[in-house]
């Protein structure tokens, strides 16, 4: 489909078709919707194209490494999977995905695709927590480079991600109580690892 996903999936041959059915069915808020697409079709504007388009060589380069001294080519790989700015968003949802009994070795490859270390998708409140991800990285690289990376910088995207996995969690759970047993009791499997319910109250096992 583009040339990160095609290299990142040329190791097992996967069909990203069940990839793309996946994240169709999940109910993550458009920003996050949208930003997956244009990572999964190669329509993410990356560095070179950036400079470009603005006639400012600067833009070529990722603006997180440059406030480190560092002169490295913005590329989607680059803000998957080398930039050290986003070792604290890796570092939560790999967090999050031992949580639920799962592991994904690459943040990058599971932002992608979804899959864990077993071929499953990560579904229930771990895919929330991806389209969390997904949300966060879209608004930081965003607002970062139009106001500048000083003023929204991705140390601060874990503990956004952690209210918005929070809110979100609450939220399906006043649902779910809403509905009646069952949709709890269906709400508590989705969510196992991540939050503790007890009858209509909600202990949160992340933060």
């Amino acid at each position: 489909m583009q040339t990160t996903w095609t290299r990142r999936r040329m190791a097992d041959r996967a069909d990203p078709r069940p990839a793309v059915r996946q994240a169709q069915r999940s109910r993550w808020p458009q920003v996050a919707q949208k930003y997956w697409w244009r990572l999964a079709a190669g329509a993410e504007v990356q560095g070179p194209s950036r400079a470009h388009l603005t006639g400012n060589s600067g833009d070529r380069y990722c603006a997180w490494c440059r406030t480190a001294g560092r002169c490295t080519v913005d590329t989607t790989d680059h803000q998957l999977d080398h930039c050290p700015a986003w070792t604290n968003l890796r570092e939560w949802v790999q967090s999050r995905t031992r949580q639920t009994g799962a592991t994904a070795a690459d943040y990058g490859d599971f932002i992608l695709n979804g899959r864990t270390d077993t071929g499953k998708f990560g579904s229930g409140g771990l895919g929330v927590a991806r389209g969390i991800a997904l949300r966060v990285m879209c608004a930081t690289l965003t607002k970062g480079r139009m106001m500048g990376p000083t003023y929204w910088p991705p140390a601060n995207a874990a503990a956004n991600a952690t209210k918005l996995l929070a809110k979100e969690a609450r939220l399906r759970h006043l649902a779910a109580t809403k509905t009646g047993r069952e949709a709890v009791a269906v709400f508590a499997k989705d969510w196992h690892g991540l939050v503790r319910t007890r009858r209509r109250t909600l202990d949160l096992l992340f933060g």
